[in-house]
C-alpha cells in the first residue's frame, strides 16, 4: 500500500497503516471516472484479483450486470459525507456473486473527489436470511394445510353425523348439501335417479334463497338431458367424477339448449365446479354437485378428493337407507305371511283337536265294542268253543289291545305339539332316579344295574323331560331284557356348545344303517314278537327335544347296545 500518500488523504496520519491492515475489504473509487484509486490486501483477497488488476478495474466491473443501473443513479444521487448505503451484490472475480453491506465516505484524494468504502461480507447472513425464510413460508404452509385438513376433517364428521342421523335418505341429503355450502361451495345440488330412470333434483343449497329458487326453475324448465356433454348427465353415464377448475363461456353455450338457457346459466355466475357419483349398491345412484361461483374459488385435485370422500359416505347414508326401507317391506312381507300362516295354524290345529276327539271317541267305541263281545264270548261260550276258536277269540283281543296302545301313543304325540312349554330349572338326576324306581317296582325280579350322573341339571318343562326320561329308560330296561348283566348308564358329556345328555345300554342295539328310521313314529327296527311297543317313544323324545330348541341322536351296533344323545337350548 505505499502508493497511497499520507498526505492525499487529508493529512490525517496513519491512514495507511489503518487503510492496509483492516481485515474488511476496503477502497477508494473516483467519484467520477469510477476507476478503483486504492485497494487493500483484504479487498484483493476476497474478490480473487491482484492489486494490479483490481486498479484496472471500475466499480461497475465488480457489480453484476442487472444492478450495474441502480449504482449509477445511487453515484449520481447527492448524498452526506459520511453513508451507510446499505446492501449490495457484488461479483468476485470467478464470477460468485456475494452480497454485502457497505458504509462509505467522501474525501479528497490527491485533489480528486472519491470515496472510501469499507464492505462487511453478508454472504452467509443472507443465506441464513433466506433459508428461514423458506423454513417460515414452509411452516406457514404446512400450518395452513393442517388447518385446512382439520377443517376439512370437522366438515366430514359434522356430514357423517347428519347422514347417520336420519334414514330418510332424500332429507339426509338436503342436509348435506346445506352444510356444504359456503364450507365447500357456493352452491351444491344433490340429483338421483328415480324408479322411472328419470334424473330428479333432490336438493339445491345457496346462501341466497333467491338463487335457490333460481336454480329450482332452471331445472324445471331445462330438465337434465341424458346425452349432455358434461355435468351430471355425464357423470351418471360414466360414474366417474367430473372436475371443472374453470367453466369457460364456451361451455355454458354448448350445454344450453337455447338463448333464454344460456342467459338464466350466466346468471348463475359458476366460475368452477365438480360433479362426483354417488355408488350404491346397484350402480350409480345420484351425483353431489358443488359450484364456485361469487367466492371466486377455482377447485383443484384436493378439493376433488374431498368431495370424492363427501360423495362416498352420502352413497353409504344412501344404501343405509336403501336397505333400511328394503328390511322394512321384508319385514312387513313376513308379518303377513306370519299372519297368514299362523291363521293356518290355526285351522290346522283345529282340525287336530277334532281329530284326537275322534281318535278318543269315535274309534275307541268299536274297539271297546269288539274287545267286549270277544270277551263274552271266552266266557259264555267257551265250552262250545275248540282250541282253535278260543285262540281267534284271544289274537282278535290282543290286537284291539294293541289298537287301544297305539292310539294313546298317537294322542301323546298330537298332545306335545300343542301342549304349552313352561320352563324353569329342573334336576334331571333326580327325575331319572324317580323313572328307575318306578321301573324296577313294575319288574322286581329283574337285576338291572343302573347308573346316573350325580347333579344333572337342565332348563326346561320337567312334565316333558320326565316323559323323555320315561321313554328313553323304558326303552333301555326293555332292550336289555336279554343280557345276562343289563347295564344302564345316565351321563352327560362336556362341550362347547353345551352340555350333551346321554341314555346307555348294552342291550340288543340296532344296526346303524337304519338310524335314520329310529325316531320317525310308529317305525320299529324290531318286530313285535321280540320286544313289545309301538314305535312311538323316541318320536316322542324328539319331538320334546326340539320344543327345548335341542337335538337328539343315536348311535347302536347289533348286539353290543345303543346310546341315544339330546341337548337342550
Amino acid at each position: 500500500m505505499s502508493g497511497v500518500p499520507v498526505r492525499a488523504v487529508d493529512g490525517v496520519s496513519g491512514f495507511h497503516l489503518l487503510f492496509a491492515s483492516n481485515p474488511l475489504p476496503m477502497w477508494i473509487y473516483d467519484l467520477e471516472t469510477l476507476q478503483f484509486l486504492e485497494v487493500n490486501d483484504a479487498a484483493a483477497a476476497q474478490y480473487g484479483y491482484a492489486r494490479d488488476e483490481f486498479l484496472g478495474l471500475t466499480i461497475l466491473d465488480i457489480r453484476p450486470a442487472e444492478d450495474v443501473p441502480r449504482v449509477r443513479d445511487h453515484v449520481a444521487a447527492g448524498r452526506p459525507r459520511l453513508q451507510a448505503s446499505g446492501m449490495w451484490r457484488h461479483r468476485r472475480k470467478d464470477g460468485a456473486v456475494i452480497d454485502v453491506d457497505i458504509v462509505s465516505h467522501t474525501l479528497d484524494f490527491g485533489g480528486r473527489a472519491a470515496s472510501l468504502v469499507v464492505v462487511r461480507d453478508i454472504t452467509l447472513q443472507k443465506r441464513a436470511e433466506r433459508e428461514i425464510a423458506q423454513l417460515l413460508t414452509r411452516e406457514q404452509a404446512a400450518r395452513a394445510a393442517v388447518e385446512e385438513a382439520r377443517e376439512r376433517l370437522a366438515f366430514l364428521a359434522e356430514a357423517s353425523r347428519e347422514l347417520a342421523s336420519s334414514l330418510d335418505h332424500k332429507a339426509t341429503l338436503a342436509t348435506v348439501a346445506r352444510l356444504a355450502v359456503p364450507t365447500l361451495a357456493d352452491w351444491c345440488a344433490v340429483d338421483v335417479v328415480d324408479e322411472h330412470g328419470a334424473i330428479v333434483r333432490v336438493a339445491t343449497a345457496h346462501t341466497d334463497p333467491a338463487k335457490v329458487a333460481l336454480a329450482e326453475e332452471l331445472v324445471r324448465r331445462y330438465p337434465p338431458d341424458w346425452n349432455a356433454p358434461h355435468g351430471v348427465p355425464k357423470v351418471l353415464r360414466t360414474g366417474k367424477p367430473e372436475l371443472y377448475p374453470t367453466i369457460p363461456e364456451a361451455m355454458l353455450a354448448e350445454g344450453a339448449r337455447d338463448a333464454e338457457h344460456l342467459r338464466l346459466l350466466r346468471t348463475l355466475g359458476m366460475q368452477s365446479a365438480m360433479v362426483l357419483p354417488l355408488v350404491a349398491r346397484e350402480g350409480i345412484a345420484g351425483t353431489l354437485t358443488f359450484v364456485s361461483a361469487e367466492s371466486g374459488r377455482h377447485y383443484m385435485e384436493a378439493d376433488l378428493e374431498l368431495g370424492q370422500e363427501l360423495a362416498f359416505r352420502c352413497a353409504l347414508a344412501v344404501g343405509r337407507a336403501q336397505l333400511y326401507r328394503d328390511v322394512q317391506a321384508l319385514n312387513a312381507e313376513l308379518e303377513r305371511r306370519v299372519a297368514e300362516r299362523t291363521t293356518q295354524l290355526g285351522a290346522a290345529n283345529k282340525e287336530l283337536e277334532a281329530f284326537s276327539y275322534s281318535v278318543a271317541h269315535d274309534l275307541r267305541a268299536p274297539l271297546r265294542t269288539i274287545n267286549g263281545f270277544s270277551q263274552a264270548l271266552l266266557e259264555d261260550y267257551q265250552g262250545r268253543l275248540d282250541d282253535t276258536g278260543q285262540g281267534f277269540l284271544f289274537r282278535i283281543r290282543r290286537a284291539t289291545q294293541q289298537m287301544e296302545r297305539l292310539i294313546d301313543d298317537l294322542l301323546s304325540l298330537s298332545r306335545l305339539s300343542r301342549a304349552e312349554l313352561r320352563r324353569r330349572p329342573v334336576d334331571l338326576t333326580t327325575i331319572a332316579e324317580r323313572v328307575v324306581r318306578s321301573l324296577r317296582q313294575g319288574k322286581p325280579d329283574r337285576p338291572v344295574a343302573v347308573t346316573i350322573a350325580p347333579g344333572l341339571t337342565a332348563d326346561g318343562d320337567d312334565r316333558l323331560l320326565e316323559a323323555v326320561f320315561e321313554n328313553l329308560l323304558g326303552n333301555a330296561w326293555k332292550f336289555t331284557r336279554d343280557q345276562p348283566l343289563p347295564q344302564i348308564e345316565v351321563g352327560v358329556i362336556k362341550q362347547a356348545g353345551g352340555p350333551v345328555v346321554f341314555v346307555r345300554d348294552n342291550g340288543a342295539g340296532f344296526d346303524m344303517a337304519y338310524s335314520h328310521k329310529l325316531f320317525a313314529p310308529f317305525q320299529r327296527l324290531h318286530t313285535a314278537a321280540e320286544f313289545e311297543g309301538t314305535g312311538i317313544g323316541l318320536a316322542i323324545v324328539q319331538r320334546i327335544v326340539n320344543r327345548h330348541g335341542g337335538r337328539a341322536w343315536a348311535e347302536g351296533e347289533v348286539g353290543k347296545g345303543a346310546t341315544v344323545y339330546f341337548t337342550l337350548q
